[in-house]
């Protein structure tokens, strides 16, 4: 993998590295990556970075000279040793991680025996340095013999191998980390993907279930759909969530499976024994849910669809407040698309008759469910109103009771 030297280790801990080693040693230590990118490094002699280095012509040999000297190592991956143009040595020992040449250790800048002043009078005169100050500066970079600098030598290969084996565990921690984060970023792919198959086998339950009603009563054909768009249409009003509410008012009459198919089609009114069996599918669609594993919620709304605010509904004959909200929205959708249905005693009826049999209703209906489903009415002119994220279900007409909201 590529990473530069200091992605591996803080330049902080590397520049307390150099600083430690440079007092111990009494020599400037600098790590160089990419041949003149000083990552960290302790002073350097001032004969070299305020003099040579800043000069145009000087300082472009001073490049080249570390250009050079990273070649070297490059080539040779032991420590090197280097006499720059102006006379100084350093010593440089490769730093290797994952057999790749990251960076040098680099020590120096030092004279291996007393430098010729008289040769460096002339140098400074040559490039135009003051000849007092080039020559103060010159006598202040340390002296060693070789044999002392060699001596030096693997202590600093022991830190630089040292810093190699860093680096080397650094990239294992950043590996197994990119890994960790594939896994995971796998993980949550795959969860999203079976979540989204869960989720579409179910919408194709909800849906299977659905239409086992309609395929035995074939004047309901689609009722529940259409009960679901009106129904989510008042919750949008309402700014209610219609999370539930899609559920529910696809399943309002799922229970009807139960309740004979001549009751269902009957094209007349009912008998006082027929409608009592009708009024059983709320129970069964309740139950139906309930063995799907649904929640309370939508088990509630389908179980209380019928009810009416003022006790007049079924099967449990529930008053206002013990009407849930859902159910209440529930049960004007299911009245609208009843109305505005055909039915096997009777054809389709107009939108405004729909609104007249809700406003008249007294208080049978939620006054401002009701006028929510006004707005709807008012907004698609009695057409069933386009699904995102709607849904509900519709009721019987005033009279004799028939399979119609049931």
């Amino acid at each position: 993998m590529d990473y530069a030297f200091e992605e591996l280790i803080d330049p902080s801990l590397l520049q307390r590295l150099v600083d430690e080693i440079h007092q111990t040693l009494g020599v400037s230590v600098s790590i160089v990556a990419a041949a003149d990118h000083f990552v960290a490094s302790s002073p350097w002699q001032d004969v070299c970075m305020m003099l040579h280095r800043a000069h145009p012509e000087v300082g472009l040999g001073c490049r080249e000279s570390n250009q050079h000297v990273w070649e070297q190592v490059e080539k040779a991956m032991t420590p090197v040793l280097y006499r720059c143009p102006r006379g100084m040595v350093c010593a440089a020992t490769p730093i290797v991680v994952e057999g790749r040449h990251l960076a040098n250790f680099m020590i120096g800048q030092i004279f291996l025996e007393p430098p010729d002043e008289e040769c460096f009078r002339q140098q400074a005169r040559e490039f135009g340095f003051d000849v007092d100050e080039y020559l103060e500066a010159v006598r202040k970079v340390p002296i060693f013999s070789e044999y002392l600098l060699r001596k030096h030598l693997p202590f600093v290969a022991f830190f630089a191998q040292m810093l190699g084996q860093i680096g080397l565990e650094r990239i294992r921690a950043i590996e197994s980390s990119k890994r960790t984060r594939q896994v995971e970023a796998m993980r949550l792919e795959l969860a999203e993907r079976a979540s989204l198959l869960v989720a579409r086998s179910f919408e194709r339950s909800i849906t299977a279930i659905s239409k086992l009603g309609e395929l035995r009563d074939p004047y309901t054909a689609g009722h529940q759909r259409q009960v679901r768009d009106w129904a989510c249409a008042i919750c949008a009003r309402l700014g209610v969530d219609a999370t539930d509410m899609t559920i529910g008012a696809m399943l309002h009459d799922a229970g009807k499976i139960y309740v004979p198919v001549e009751v269902l089609t009957k094209p007349g009114a009912l008998s006082p024994e027929e409608y009592e069996l009708l009024k059983e599918h709320p129970w069964y669609g309740r139950e139906i849910a309930k063995e799907i594993e649904l929640s309370e919620a939508v088990m509630t709304m389908i179980y209380q669809h019928h009810e009416r605010l003022d006790g007049s509904g079924y099967p449990l004959g529930l008053r206002g407040e013990e009407i849930t909200l859902e159910s209440r929205i529930l049960a004007v959708a299911d009245v609208v698309d009843a109305i505005i249905s055909d039915r096997p005693y009777r054809a389709a009826r107009s939108i405004d008759w729909a609104v007249e049999e809700l406003t008249r209703g007294g208080f049978r209906f939620d006054a401002q469910v009701v006028d929510a489903c006004l707005e709807v009415i008012r907004e698609y002119g009695g057409v069933t109103p386009p699904h995102e994220e709607r849904g509900p279900f519709a009721q019987l007409p005033v009279g004799q009771p028939s399979a119609e909201a049931v």
